[in-house]
């Protein structure tokens, strides 16, 4: 079990903005690389209740990853592997001046075609299309912070099958190539 505290809050406003100026040093670091920058998770989400946490893809071809790790490692990035999740990875912050400077986020470098990146954005617009879906959503993870203050595991368990329904739901009426049209492999 990962103790950490969990924390869920109402919609903040200024998570776009924090996510802008996240996006502003990979925009720097990564010039010239064919890729694109995408807000995902639930601060992505307006009137989402979420951990105060911003969710970024970053979303370029598997033939770019080495280059795109080593500029991530530059900036003080750590490569975690996938997580579990293929076509995912995921990078921690440790450069103590970043850290300093930025809001808390989690950083994903994904494929086009992968899962992981597929699922991050069949749930982005499945929720941005639903809005009850939206308050049930917040309702959960607002009860499960309360449940599992300090069980992150037991947090993530308790909403991965909402989750995936909402998913699965999607794929039925939503064609992601339409909406994003790098994703074509």
């Amino acid at each position: 079990m990962r103790t950490r505290i969990v924390i869920v809050e109402e919609y903040n406003e200024h998570w776009p903005t924090w996510f802008t100026t996240i996006v502003t040093v990979f925009q720097k670091a990564l010039a010239n690389l064919p890729l694109d920058i995408v807000h995902v998770g639930s601060t992505s989400i307006k009137g989402l209740k979420s951990k105060p946490i911003i969710d970024i893809d970053i979303i370029a071809y598997q033939s770019n990853f080495k280059q795109i790790v080593a500029k991530l490692a530059h900036l003080g990035y750590v490569h975690e592997g996938t997580l579990g999740i293929e076509g995912r990875e995921a990078f921690r912050l440790e450069n103590k001046n970043l850290l300093d400077q930025l809001p808390t986020h989690h950083v994903y470098l994904c494929y086009p075609g992968s899962k992981g990146l597929e699922d991050h954005l069949y749930l982005k617009e499945y929720l941005n299309r639903n809005p009850e879906a939206v308050q049930k959503y917040g309702d959960l993870k607002a009860q499960l912070a309360k449940q599992f203050r300090t069980d992150i595991d037991g947090y993530m368990d308790g909403k991965s099958k909402l989750i995936s329904s909402m998913i699965e739901e999607a794929k039925t009426e939503i064609i992601l190539e339409q909406l994003y049209p790098y994703l074509k492999v």
